[in-house]
């Protein structure tokens, strides 16, 4: 019954294809890491409309996307949100893009409504395969995390999610991932992600940065903005089929006691 009187941040990833040269769907997710409403997160999908208003430097870009929300205690109702947004598509060097987009976001079955802007930036990755990746990720906490109520976390907590990625080179991958926690005693925790994997030398052997958003479950990552580091490696089982295997660290960006190593198994096709 609160007044939501701050802007809510979010960071997330879109992923759209394009059917012609115009239309095109959308998967986007996103996660609250500002505002006080961790653990605030969306789902959407969609279509949109992309037509060129001046030659290989602006296009026009509107979209209509249907999704779930929830979470932060944000009254969504029953979780269904309706979003609507117009914007511009903006060419600032080859095959990179800013998107500044105004729109709103309405809960039918909830009170919550608001004017929505984004700020999206953009990278077309040609014709190159997009990857999918099915993970399982383990968090071993660090004995000094605490949840937000100053209880002591599991010995393990495990997410699952999945990722998509592209080759920017043969030595640079990009990606985009979504996690949520079944296992831990934090079973509304979600992460968003982005991510870049760098394979320097010609061994199966890569190192992962991603940034993003978390929150949910109780979990104390601040105000949700929180980072990760891995090291891992890459074990082919066909041409369609790898498994991933990566370890590593993961904390937030701006305070919160949690802090955890990280194991890392995957599924890529």
């Amino acid at each position: 019954g609160n007044n939501l009187t701050k802007d809510i941040t979010l960071l997330g990833f879109q992923y759209q294809d394009f059917f012609n040269d115009s239309l095109y769907r959308t998967f986007e997710t996103y996660g609250a890491g500002m505002g006080g409403t961790d653990g605030y997160a969306k789902v959407l999908a969609g279509f949109g409309v992309n037509k060129e208003l001046i030659k290989d430097s602006v296009a026009l870009d509107a979209k209509l996307t249907l999704g779930m929300a929830g979470g932060g205690d944000i009254d969504t109702g029953g979780g269904f949100i309706v979003q609507p947004m117009i914007g511009l598509d903006i060419n600032i060097v080859d095959g990179w893009n800013v998107k500044p987009m105004i729109g709103k976001t309405y809960a039918p079955s909830g009170n919550f409504s608001s004017t929505t802007s984004e700020l999206g930036l953009s990278w077309t990755g040609g014709k190159g395969k997009t990857e999918y990746n099915i993970k399982n990720k383990t968090y071993y906490p660090d004995d000094s995390s605490r949840t937000k109520s100053g209880g002591l976390y599991a010995d393990r907590i495990e997410l699952l999610g999945i990722s998509f990625s592209k080759k920017v080179n043969d030595k640079v991958r990009v990606s985009g991932s979504a996690y949520g926690a079944y296992k831990g005693d934090v079973g509304a925790y979600a992460e968003g992600l982005f991510g870049i994997e760098v394979q320097p030398f010609e061994l199966p052997i890569h190192a992962s940065y991603e940034f993003g958003v978390g929150g949910g479950g109780g979990m104390d990552v601040g105000e949700g903005l929180i980072h990760q580091s891995t090291i891992g490696t890459r074990i082919s089982l066909s041409q369609k089929f790898d498994i991933t295997i990566d370890i590593g660290r993961m904390k937030g960006v701006d305070g919160g006691s949690f802090a955890a190593n990280i194991l890392q198994v995957g599924v890529s096709f």
